[in-house]
């Protein structure tokens, strides 16, 4: 296990950077050389601050390229990516109809058998 260090500001502007990057706190604790636990005590505000100005960063981006008709649609795929993937947005879930023949209502056929408290199943 590696020797916790102390918490400096240079150490402190990586963590946050590394977080933006959207690093996993065990990676970030491999770079930073301490232990992820002594990671999360030592750089908690960083690493929260790192992703969330990471995602702001993005968010505005999005934002500048959705209200600008020039945008290259690949750059807008890429951030909508990002903010599904990192902060958390989603998609309204999909409603997928179904409907019988035609169109028609959807005929469903259920077929009930008596179970006495015996637990042998009945002849139909």
């Amino acid at each position: 296990m590696l020797k916790p260090r102390r918490r400096t500001e240079k150490s402190a502007r990586q963590v946050e950077e590394l977080a933006g990057l959207g690093l996993s706190r065990t990676a970030i604790a491999r770079v930073v050389g301490v232990p992820r636990g002594v990671l999360v005590k030592l750089y908690h505000r960083e690493l929260d601050r790192g992703i969330e100005a990471a995602n702001a960063a993005v968010a505005k981006t999005l934002f500048a390229k959705a209200t600008n008709p020039r945008a290259v649609s690949q750059s807008v795929t890429a951030a909508i990516f990002w903010l599904k993937c990192r902060a958390n947005w989603r998609e309204p879930a999909a409603v997928h109809e179904i409907g019988g023949l035609a169109g028609g209502p959807v005929k469903v056929l259920l077929k009930l058998h008596h179970v006495p408290a015996t637990g042998k199943r009945e002849a139909p």
